[in-house]
């Protein structure tokens, strides 16, 4: 039970670290692609930035690596593993991976623990809410509910924000207003902005965001794409709000925009009108040098989607396969100190005994009828439920057998023995993976030498047979 439960703990590890490079390296192919070329198109720059993050939840180099390892045989029907990464484990390698998993499931809990007390702070200041008396900006607010009925917006006040903020709770999307009064038009870009907001789902792909903070919790590198998003996030919504608006032009919004800020509301369940001046400062210096409006196709958006994680996959499936051969040439080293150890292969403690109860079926190799003391190689496939009866000589008593057998899977548990023609009695050692061991004659007769496969899937045996 502790192997398979150690076993799990490694391959998910591996997927966090995989998965937490591919996105690592999409973000650097951004970043590099914004220094060469700069950065002019918002909206494709926000789509790219997605298209990143989702690679932090998207297994795909680990699901490459791991299917990779799968073969499929058509001739004989069924699969079989070729990599330990899939199912291999070694005792060694049990305490790194037992204090990996404590201390990456100890970064989770404190992260949840910060997010949920400064959760707590904002629905402290929620409770303050209260509805809008002034019935122009409920008249406003409710052309807002006409135009976007599936929204389910609401308006409140709050005397403790400086900012406005929308918030996403319970399904419902509160757009919270400083105890304050807006004319109409101020009003108008307020709304213009946490509406696009919403509407283009801004607050879930920040909680997305988020949860990948708490499952990558140890990657630096996704806190800062998580604050990249947000900032592409506020451009954009800028842009889609200050724009050919027929209520107010984009020197007005820039100035009410000056005007706000509320460094306090940085938290990923809202999206507040202004934060921090640095990040207003470069929002008011992009609406300047952006004149027209002009929103990307959505298939040039797709093509610059597919070519980033194309690019960016290439090196993620090399690294990740490269881990996954690192974690099997130390699943060797662990077996060969194993097998190093010193075996008494005649060690008689080890032997079975008994007759055939009918569980198997018994078949022969082909070239059975062989009786004369030799040595032979045998390369087989023995099904389900079956017991292979290799070469039978004749034996005196003192004689040794001495038989060898490596199973390809690991997983399945088989024997090799030795049958008394004679008596039709039975002596057996079981395992898994390689068995050698040397059976004693101990009456004179007719002997054969088997391989005994008493699971429910077929298993592919090698190995020799020293009469």
């Amino acid at each position: 039970m502790i192997w398979i439960k150690m076993l799990w703990i490694r391959l998910f590890l591996s997927c966090l670290l995989f998965e937490s490079a591919a996105g690592s390296l999409a973000w650097a192919v951004i970043m590099c692609r914004k220094r060469l070329w700069g950065e002019n198109d918002y909206f494709f720059a926000l789509a790219v930035r997605k298209a990143a993050l989702l690679l932090y939840a998207v297994p795909v180099t680990f699901a490459y690596v791991y299917l990779s390892r799968f073969g499929f045989r058509p001739l004989k029907g069924y699969y079989v593993i070729k990599g330990e990464f899939v199912s291999g484990m070694v005792p060694g390698m049990y305490p790194f991976f037992g204090a990996l998993g404590i201390l990456w499931a100890g970064g989770v809990l404190i992260f949840l623990y910060r997010y949920i007390s400064r959760s707590t702070a904002l629905y402290r200041r929620m409770r303050e809410n209260r509805e809008v008396c002034c019935k122009d900006s409920r008249k406003v607010f409710l052309e807002y509910q006409e135009r976007f009925p599936n929204a389910r917006l609401f308006l409140y006040e709050n005397r403790t924000l400086c900012s406005p903020v929308s918030v996403r709770r319970g399904g419902k999307h509160m757009i919270l207003l400083p105890d304050k009064t807006y004319t109409e038009k101020e009003l108008r870009m307020v709304l213009e902005h946490e509406v696009n907001h919403i509407i283009f789902g801004d607050l879930r792909w920040r909680m997305f965001g988020v949860a990948m903070m708490c499952v990558h919790w140890f990657n630096p590198v996704v806190y800062r794409q998580f604050r990249d998003l947000v900032r592409y996030q506020e451009t954009v919504c800028d842009l889609r709000s200050s724009m050919e608006k027929p209520w107010y032009t984009k020197k007005e919004y820039t100035v009410l925009l000056a005007a706000q800020a509320d460094p306090d509301l940085y938290l990923p369940q809202t999206s507040a009108f202004a934060e921090k001046k640095n990040d207003l400062i470069r929002r008011i210096e992009i609406m300047v040098k952006v004149k027209e409006f002009e929103r990307t196709k959505n298939r040039v958006i797709a093509a610059g989607c597919a070519c980033l994680l194309g690019i960016s996959l290439i090196p993620s499936v090399a690294f990740a396969s490269a881990g996954a051969k690192l974690q099997e040439t130390w699943l060797h080293a662990g077996e060969t100190e194993i097998e190093d150890e010193p075996q008494n292969w005649g060690d008689e403690s080890l032997e079975e005994h008994g007759m055939d109860d009918g569980s198997v079926t018994e078949i022969y190799a082909s070239d059975t009828g062989n009786t004369n003391k030799r040595s032979s190689v045998f390369v087989e496939t023995v099904s389900k439920k079956t017991r292979l009866i290799l070469n039978t000589v004749q034996m005196s008593k003192g004689d040794t057998i001495i038989i060898s057998a490596k199973c390809s899977d690991k997983n399945i548990t088989y024997r090799i023995g030795i049958k008394n023609n004679d008596t039709n009695t039975y002596t057996w050692i079981e395992g898994e993976g390689d068995l050698t061991h040397t059976f004693t004659i101990k009456t004179s007769g007719s002997y054969s030498a088997y391989v005994e496969n008493r699971s429910s899937q077929s298993m592919d045996v090698e190995g020799s047979v020293i009469y």
